[in-house]
C-alpha cells in the first residue's frame, strides 16, 4: 500500500453508514482523510451529510483500539492478493470518472486499469437473443482490435459477450457491484480471471469481500457510464439496467448510442426507444469511433490470419458459427471425443480462432 492515506481510507470505508459520498465530503472538509479520522468531535459535527447515527458508528470506530491495526492488516492482504486500491485524484484513477457528480472514493482493482486509450461501455439485458450475443461480440471484437478499452459489468447475457469478443483482440474492464474477490455469477470467474491474465482488470468502488447486493448495481452503473466517452446499449427491454446505464450516462454529459433490433422484440423494445428518443444509431464499429476524441487514432485493423489448420481443427472450426455452440454439440458434430475437441479449443482459442462463452459454449471468432 503506497501511503497512509489509503490505511484511513479502508478504515473509512469500513465504518457502516459512510460510503464513497461521505469519505469524499470527509476529505473535503478536512483536507485529508487521516486529518478527518483524527479531527474532534465538534468538528465532524459540523460536516454535512454526517447524521447522528453515521457519527456515531464513527465514533465507536475511532475508540475501538485495533481499528488502525486491522485496517494496515488489510492493505498488506490487498497487497498480498495483487489488489491495487486508487483514491479519487491519484494518477492512476480514470480522468473521466473524476468529472461525474458523485465519482468513488477509492477503486480497488485486480489486474491492471488501462488508461491509455478511450474507453467504451457496451451494455445490454441478461437474457439476450442470439442477434444480440452476436452483435454484443462483435462490437467488443472491432472496439478492442481498433485500440479501444471496453467496458461493462460482467454480468450474464451482453455483458459477458462484450468481454469476450474484446479479450479476443485487446482490452476489457469488468466493473462489479460487489468487491473483486466476490465475483458473481460464479458462470463468468473464468471469464474474470481471463480478463486479468489479458492485461485487463475487475475493478468496484467495494472492500474486498463485499457481497453483492441488488442496491449496489445501480451505483455500479454509474461507473460503467462514468469511465466512457460513450455508452452503447446492445440490447435492452424497457425495464433494463442498461437503460439506468444510458440516464446515468445522459446525466454525465456523455454520449449514448443503440443498437437497433426487432420490433416485435421484447430485449429490442428499450434500444427502440432510445433510438426514438435521439441516440444515435449503432450499425457498426465506425459509428461509435467517429464519436470518440479526435485527437485519439484507432489503431490499424490486423490482417487476416492463415487458415491453413490441421485436418482436425478445421473441422472444430467448420462446426462453429457465430451462435454459442456446447463443446458436447460439437463432438457430435465432428464425431470427435469431447477430450479431444476440448483440447483442440483451447489450440483454436489461443490462436483466436475461437471465443469461449461462459458454461463451456464457444463461437467463431467474430
Amino acid at each position: 500500500m503506497a501511503d497512509e492515506e489509503r490505511i484511513y481510507a479502508l478504515l473509512l470505508l469500513r465504518v457502516p453508514g459512510i460510503g464513497s459520498r461521505r469519505v469524499n465530503r470527509l476529505r473535503d472538509r478536512f483536507g485529508s482523510l487521516s486529518a478527518a479520522w483524527h479531527a474532534p468531535h465538534w468538528e465532524l459535527l459540523r460536516t454535512p451529510d454526517l447524521g447522528p447515527k453515521t457519527l456515531e458508528a464513527l465514533e465507536a470506530c475511532r475508540k475501538s483500539g485495533g481499528a488502525l491495526d486491522e485496517a494496515r492488516r488489510e492493505a498488506e492482504t490487498l497487497d498480498r492478493d495483487g489488489i491495487s486500491m486508487h483514491l479519487l485524484g491519484d494518477s492512476h484513477y480514470p480522468a473521466l470518472l473524476c468529472e461525474i457528480a458523485d465519482p468513488p472514493a477509492a477503486l480497488f482493482v485486480r489486474g491492471e486499469l488501462p488508461l491509455h486509450g478511450p474507453m467504451v461501455a457496451l451494455v445490454g439485458t441478461r437474457a439476450a437473443s442470439s442477434y444480440g450475443l452476436r452483435t454484443a461480440r462483435r462490437l467488443g471484437c472491432e472496439l478492442a482490435e481498433r485500440g479501444v478499452i471496453v467496458v461493462s459489468g460482467l454480468a450474464i447475457g451482453i455483458d459477458a459477450a462484450a468481454h469476450a469478443g474484446a479479450l479476443s483482440t485487446g482490452l476489457t474492464v469488468a466493473v462489479l457491484g460487489s468487491g473483486v474477490n466476490h465475483v458473481t455469477p460464479a458462470c463468468n470467474r473464468r471469464l474474470a480471471r481471463a480478463i486479468v491474465d489479458g492485461g485487463g482488470g475487475i475493478l468496484s468502488e467495494y472492500p474486498p469481500g463485499t457481497p453483492a447486493a441488488p442496491g449496489q448495481f445501480p451505483a455500479r452503473n454509474r461507473i460503467v457510464s462514468g469511465m466512457c466517452h460513450v455508452t452503447v446499449v446492445v440490447e435492452a427491454p424497457l425495464r433494463s439496467g442498461a437503460l439506468i446505464t444510458a440516464d446515468l450516462a445522459l446525466e454525465q454529459g456523455r454520449d449514448v448510442m443503440a443498437v437497433p433490433g426487432a420490433i416485435d422484440a421484447s430485449q429490442s423494445a428499450g434500444s427502440l426507444a432510445l433510438l426514438s428518443q435521439g441516440a444515435k444509431i449503432v450499425t457498426g464499429v465506425d459509428d461509435v469511433l467517429e464519436d470518440l476524441p479526435r485527437d485519439w487514432q484507432p489503431r490499424p485493423v490486423r490482417a487476416s490470419l492463415p487458415r491453413d489448420l490441421p485436418a482436425d481443427e478445421a473441422r472444430i472450426l467448420a462446426a462453429l458459427g457465430a451462435d454459442p455452440r456446447h463443446v458436447d454439440r460439437v463432438g457430435t458434430m465432428t464425431g470427435l471425443p469431447t477430450a479431444v475437441v476440448t483440447g483442440l479449443l483451447l489450440v483454436l482459442e489461443l490462436k483466436s480462432f475461437v471465443v469461449q462463452l461462459p458454461g463451456n459454449f464457444y463461437i467463431r471468432h467474430p
